[in-house]
């Protein structure tokens, strides 16, 4: 699967998740910015796309980190691991409000 398809599919899958707006970040706009840019239920994620054997860079990994100091939830997001992200977006943003 190559990561455009991979970028479509996960995208339809995010917007039939009520209360979430999802953003993909133009290729090449500003280096190492994740490819989705996420709010479900008033929570910020930013996910990077990738399908193996391509893995992130050194600027993407840093900037993954950036986001989780700042209390974002950021993540590689592979084929295989789709559905465990999917499922974790949705835990903390829909289960997880009274900690808040």
């Amino acid at each position: 699967m190559r990561e455009s398809a991979f970028s479509k599919k996960v995208i339809t899958q995010l917007k039939g998740i009520p209360k979430t707006y999802v953003i993909r970040t133009q290729a090449g706009s500003i280096a190492g910015i994740p490819d989705l840019i996420i709010c479900c239920n008033g929570l910020f994620f930013a996910w990077e796309l990738k399908v193996p054997p391509n893995k992130p860079t050194k600027l993407q990994s840093y900037t993954i980190e950036k986001i989780r100091e700042a209390k974002g939830v950021a993540s590689v997001v592979t084929p295989d691991t789709l559905e465990r992200y999917l499922d974790h977006m949705k835990n903390i943003a829909f289960t997880k409000q009274e900690n808040r």
